[in-house]
């Protein structure tokens, strides 16, 4: 775009470099995203008018409609003396699905399992089965819940699976990959997707394991160390297919402290690339593309006084996206607080990918 160029009598063409608003701090959600070479746009219009927060976006388009599905949550945190905190009504948070009507608008948005719910629904990822519909796989625990401290299986994230039927789901099924069965055990951060005719699982990152209905098998992966060091790391988005190579998101998360010596927790979020077949990491990009802020709208969480106890954590995380034509069309959620559409040319992003 002409305004976006600036010419100088000397020079020829320039192009203005952006700098964060505070030098040496994180920049926000919008200037790393234009930093990659895409837009951010914040989704203002369609959300609930009662919900805290909306987060943990997943986009997927079947039979031509751009559903949108989320984590919504209810209702704050409260504090107790001892510093355990619970939903606000012991309401918990739950899944959203809409459509997505433009870049800054959701339409026909609505809980997926509208009866009430003493688990907390959390980081819906949609997905379309080998036998071509909509699925939605969600996390439940009795996170932040006042009867966690009984002893019950549904202490420890547990993953779900429902068939989206009429925009709602009406039956979950809970997998049996893993320890998901197992009392005691967590599972979470999964991402199914379908793969030459078949419904597969995209279960770790480090190592890089994929279950299929042969089996499970590893990939190499820890090429991905030298992004993301020795934290933990995380599926963020199932395989976006680029003409039969795959894109794929993750993060990881370390502590972190702000300028007056206070912790908090901070994620980052990178990509690399699978072939064809998914044998092999083909291209990794060594740096992390988005990192959360504290230049971003921040939730802090108080006591009735108004003294600060916690933050939701600062984190710019996708779980799920689309290739349209020559762009990359997906929603991040920011800071456990707001969803943005990050738009994106595919040779922006695959400028910073390099071969391994």
């Amino acid at each position: 775009m002409l305004q976006d160029r600036f010419h100088h009598q000397k020079s020829g063409v320039l192009y203005p470099i952006k700098t964060p608003k505070v030098p040496g701090a994180v920049p926000t959600a919008h200037e790393q995203s234009q930093a990659i070479g895409g837009n951010l746009t914040r989704i203002v219009h369609g959300f609930p008018d009662y919900a805290v927060a909306n987060f943990s976006p997943c986009l997927t388009v079947h039979n031509k409609t751009p559903w949108l599905v989320w984590r919504t949550q209810p209702e704050p945190f409260i504090f107790r003396w001892d510093n355990n905190y619970f939903y606000n009504n012991n309401r918990p948070t739950e899944v959203f699905l809409g459509i997505m009507k433009r870049d800054n608008e959701v339409s026909n948005a609505h809980s997926i399992r509208p009866s009430k719910h003493q688990l907390s629904y959390e980081d819906p990822r949609l997905f379309i089965g080998s036998d071509e519909e909509l699925y939605c796989q969600f996390v439940s625990s009795r996170y932040a819940s006042q009867t966690k401290k009984q002893d019950r299986f549904f202490n420890d994230p547990k993953v779900w699976v429902s068939h989206i039927q009429d925009g709602y789901a009406t039956r979950a099924t809970l997998p049996p990959q893993g320890e998901n069965r197992v009392k005691g055990k967590s599972e979470k951060n999964w991402c199914y997707f379908t793969h030459n005719g078949e419904t597969k699982l995209l279960y770790s990152t480090i190592p890089l394991i994929i279950c299929e209905p042969q089996g499970q098998r590893q990939i190499q992966s820890r090429i991905l160390r030298t992004v993301s060091g020795q934290h933990p790391t995380f599926n963020s988005t199932a395989p976006i297919d680029l003409n039969g190579e795959h894109l794929i998101f993750y993060h990881w998360k370390h502590m972190s402290f702000m300028p007056d010596g206070r912790h908090y927790l901070q994620y980052h979020c990178s990509a690399y690339m699978l072939d064809k077949e998914m044998t092999k990491i083909t291209h990794i990009v060594k740096q992390p593309l988005w990192s959360g802020s504290l230049a971003d709208e921040l939730i802090w969480w108080t006591y009735s006084n108004g003294q600060k106890v916690s933050t939701q954590p600062a984190c710019i995380l996708p779980f799920g996206g689309v290739a349209q034509g020559d762009e990359l069309l997906m929603p991040l959620g920011v800071n456990d607080a707001w969803i943005g559409m990050f738009r994106c040319k595919l040779d922006c992003l695959m400028a910073f990918m390099e071969p391994v």
